[in-house]
């Protein structure tokens, strides 16, 4: 039996297992992959956004300062493990495919997952090639070449961002088709196609071409890889699941002050509260969150 389970590895998961411990609790880590970090893996080398002097550095070393600690408080990691149900008697009972886990209080750090061309209902052929902007980036920095024409979907300017990242990697881009007008000045040496919005995509096996629609006009572009770089919404699915009240505004769980979701004894925080929380937002929902499940196993 553990006083907290905390779900998800990246940064928010990892400073609230940090606080539910040293506020003395036994805690467990569920990692869905084989390694800490999440996003911070992704983007191990950049410098992390924090205004926090302690976190105001490059994202590796953020990463490896939790880790550190994480082994040095020992607290338990499980790793390869999803949360397929979670059932309530006198305490937690959490499955995660491979066995039960027992807790006392429960907290969420699941972060976000990428929209892909199924949310944004894509039609075409079902064929390879076809990326989020978080898988790209993870192979890419893994030293893998996801193709050798890349066209980019970007909502709200999110693809600018992700085509200079994979420019600094050499991948070869024919275009970034952006849904909303011009309100800002690049110079990419790559073009930008504006009010656009990607509407069929076809192929034998892998990406050949998309149909593009410009200002109302359909156009088709040749490529090999599609990019879809178009927001993120919380993953949040095991709070649907528990019929947990959630934020229309945000698709996220409701939470109180203590980071609480209408379920006592489940907790959440980070960006699958609210996407658009930042570094240094996620640190301190990830604290009070911590503390909280803490104080929650020791009534």
């Amino acid at each position: 039996m553990y006083d907290v389970v905390v779900v998800g590895g990246g940064l928010s998961g990892l400073m609230a297992a940090l606080e539910a411990k040293r506020n003395g609790s036994e805690v467990l880590i569920l990692e869905r992959s084989n390694e800490l970090g999440g996003k911070l893996q992704i983007c191990s080398g950049e410098t992390c956004n924090s205004k926090i002097e302690k976190y105001a550095k490059r994202c590796r070393e953020v990463l490896r300062d939790l880790v550190n600690e994480i082994h040095s408080e020992g607290i338990e990691v499980m790793y390869g493990r999803h949360v397929e149900d979670i059932k309530r008697k006198e305490h937690f009972q959490i499955y995660t495919g491979l066995e039960y886990v027992d807790t006392k209080a429960i907290v969420f750090a699941t972060g976000t997952k990428d929209k892909t061309r199924f949310t944004l209902n894509i039609p075409g052929d079902r064929v390879s090639g076809v990326f989020t902007e978080s898988m790209a980036l993870e192979l890419i920095t893994s030293g893998l070449i996801i193709g050798k024409n890349v066209a980019i979907l970007s909502h709200n300017y999110e693809g600018i961002n992700t085509a200079k990242k994979l420019l600094e990697h050499g991948i070869s881009i024919i275009g970034i088709f952006e849904e909303h007008e011009k309100e800002t000045s690049l110079n990419l040496g790559i073009p930008v196609y504006y009010g656009a919005r990607v509407t069929e995509i076809r192929g034998k096996g892998r990406v050949e071409r998309i149909r593009v629609s410009i200002d109302g006009k359909s156009q088709w572009f040749s490529c090999d890889t599609l990019v879809i770089s178009a927001g993120r919404i919380p993953n949040a699915k095991m709070f649907l699941k528990l019929k947990a009240e959630m934020l229309p505004s945000t698709k996220g769980p409701v939470v109180n002050s203590n980071m609480e979701s209408s379920i006592a004894g489940i907790f959440a925080c980070g960006t699958v509260v609210d996407p658009n929380c930042d570094f240094d937002c996620a640190l301190q929902q990830a604290k009070t969150a911590g503390k909280a499940a803490a104080d929650f196993a020791k009534q």
